[in-house]
């Protein structure tokens, strides 16, 4: 009987899992304390195995909206999810290559591009719903960026 129990409840967190997958994820985006704050809820906070992304303000170089697949994806993933063509969430690359992913089916995606000397992530790429509208809010905090800038 526990192992029935046991397959049971495996199989229900799979489903779980693999349905939360297809709805837009769960972030917002601002500036707090002179940092922009990407903040993760519910199932992006498994997928990306983290609950918020900080960088200096500073270090930002601005936003956009771009075609996801204009946008580089490169790199290994430490730590994140990915299932090709169904979601890419989390840290990707390693040291001034790193970048951050929550991203499921968007054709496109918010891209906040870091400056070269940043420590932290080249890059942040997020589908949320409204990416234009996203991108038109941010702009007076962060400035605008060109479209995403390759390794």
């Amino acid at each position: 009987m526990g192992q029935q129990l046991f397959a049971v409840v495996l199989t229900s967190f799979i489903l779980v899992l693999f349905l939360n997958i297809r709805r837009v994820p769960a972030v917002d985006v601002g500036v707090v304390d002179g940092a922009v704050v990407v903040t993760l809820r519910g199932w992006d906070v498994l997928y990306c195995c983290r609950r918020r992304v900080a960088v200096p303000l500073d270090a930002v170089a601005g936003v956009c909206v771009s075609r996801r697949d204009l946008v580089p994806a490169e790199g290994m993933r430490l730590p994140g999810t990915s299932i090709r063509g169904v979601i890419r969430a989390g840290s990707y690359g390693t040291g001034a290559a790193r970048d951050f992913w929550d991203v499921r089916k968007a054709d496109e995606v918010l891209v906040i591009q870091m400056k070269p000397e940043c420590a932290d992530y080249r890059r942040i790429v997020l589908e949320v719903a409204e990416p234009r509208a996203e991108a038109l809010r941010l702009r007076p905090m962060l400035g605008a960026a060109p479209l995403p800038i390759s390794a």
